[in-house]
């Protein structure tokens, strides 16, 4: 932090630059938009994850989490972001 001025010694301790060259910082190291992309990777792992639970689901027999019996009314149906719990396709096996 000091290499790159980030963080300026003072008598007193550490404080911060006045102005925020972060970003600049981040682009010379080649290291800019390394949390958007970690994010993105935890966003597919947690999609794929559950894609394998939907397939386990189907391979035990079990129907799913929304079926209801066809003789009870349905007084709301809940769609996650894929469209539903039936949504994925048969997982790869």
């Amino acid at each position: 932090m000091r290499r790159w001025t980030l963080a300026i010694a003072t008598p007193t301790g550490w404080r911060r630059r006045l102005q925020d060259i972060r970003t600049h910082v981040a682009k010379q190291l080649g290291v800019d938009g390394t949390l958007q992309r970690r994010e993105q990777q935890y966003a597919d792992e947690r999609d794929l994850w559950g894609w394998w639970q939907n397939h386990l689901i189907r391979k035990a027999g079990r129907r799913g989490r929304d079926r209801t019996p066809t003789t009870q009314v349905v007084m709301f149906r809940s769609v996650d972001d894929h469209g539903g719990p039936e949504a994925y396709p048969a997982y790869p096996c």
